[in-house]
């Protein structure tokens, strides 16, 4: 992943060379390069493009299975990760779930810093991983994500 940074991934300087972030002005979406405080790092000031994102919902998916040469993380430390814990819900940073098309247990991950949304789907049975994202927070942007995955889910499963 050579994309990856914290805070907005647009230059700071306000040159338009990634997408903005938009906040929710009552109503009206507004271009910011605002993000969650420092503290909040470890949840929620991380950025990624699209492919990192894409590659790195592969490597979790790929990951139990060995990826064919030296493993950031052993196959065993990844299963340990994607494994519900008792009746939990949510566990290592996942939400284990499971819905009709991914034809067993699945996990996923969403968030948002009010400014972008992304969600991840990892669906082992069926061999597939789904990244979607917005440029803007909020209510209606987890709406238009899940759309999104209802879309793909429909259209390749």
């Amino acid at each position: 992943m050579t994309s990856a940074g914290f805070g907005s991934p647009a230059a700071p300087s306000g040159r338009v060379d990634q997408p903005w972030g938009h906040a929710d002005d009552h109503g009206t979406l507004t271009p910011t390069l605002v993000d969650n405080p420092i503290a909040l790092g470890p949840a929620g000031r991380v950025h990624a493009s699209l492919d990192d994102m894409a590659r790195y919902a592969r490597f979790h998916l790929r990951g139990e299975r060995g990826p064919g040469r030296p493993p950031l993380l052993a196959p065993e430390t990844l299963r340990l990760l994607h494994t519900r814990r008792d009746q939990e819900i949510y566990g290592f940073g996942w939400a284990f779930v499971e819905q009709p098309w991914t034809h067993g247990p699945a996990i996923t991950h969403a968030g948002s810093n009010n400014a972008w949304f992304m969600s991840v789907w990892i669906a082992p049975a069926r061999d597939a991983a789904l990244v979607v994202a917005t440029n803007a927070g909020g209510p209606v942007a987890e709406a238009g994500a899940r759309e999104a995955v209802a879309a793909l889910v429909t259209r390749f499963f």
